[in-house]
């Protein structure tokens, strides 16, 4: 009789955690930032953290993006300085929510790890997103910079990401 309690009260935490797979992204463990929305249904995610980051803790363990039903999506990644960028191997359906997950224990080339793990949620919506232009070449430049976007049109989406500019 015991082990039959057992059993339901595990089953209903699995049924829960399969019916909310957000669930998992509990406050306590998860910064959040907030969502964004691309038309690209390729959209390479750029990520860019405050250090220099060991691209050796960057790998599909602790990187990565989990879609509407919290299965991991196939992505390829690249770390060039402070700039991790994913990308999907196969389009985002329209119209679902799909989260950037980021584990703390990513850590920068002088060790240091992040506070929190990080997640982002996203739709991939075929609203097109507004390409930006720039009266003042410097500034330009500087956000090319921070975006680790040396050329290219850069849309209004992307520059949600920059939080700060400075210059060297």
């Amino acid at each position: 009789m015991y082990f039959k309690k057992i059993f339901k009260v595990i089953a209903i935490a699995l049924i829960i955690a399969v019916v909310n797979p957000q669930g998992v992204f509990a406050s306590e463990w998860w910064s959040s930032w907030n969502q964004r929305t691309t038309d690209n249904p390729l959209k390479d995610w750029t990520v860019i953290m405050n250090q220099d980051i060991d691209s050796t803790t960057v790998n599909a363990d602790n990187v990565y993006i989990v879609d509407y039903n919290g299965n991991k999506v196939l992505v390829d990644l690249s770390v060039a300085g402070r700039v991790i960028r994913v990308s999907p191997r196969s389009a985002y359906s329209e119209g679902n929510t799909y989260y950037i997950c980021i584990q703390k224990n990513i850590k920068s080339k002088s060790g240091k790890g992040l506070a929190n793990s990080i997640r982002m949620p996203f739709v991939y919506d075929k609203v097109p997103d507004e390409i930006v232009t720039f009266s003042d070449a410097g500034l330009e430049d500087l956000i090319r910079e921070e975006l680790g976007k040396p050329e290219g049109a850069i849309y209004k989406s992307e520059l949600l990401s920059i939080e700060s500019l400075s210059r060297g």
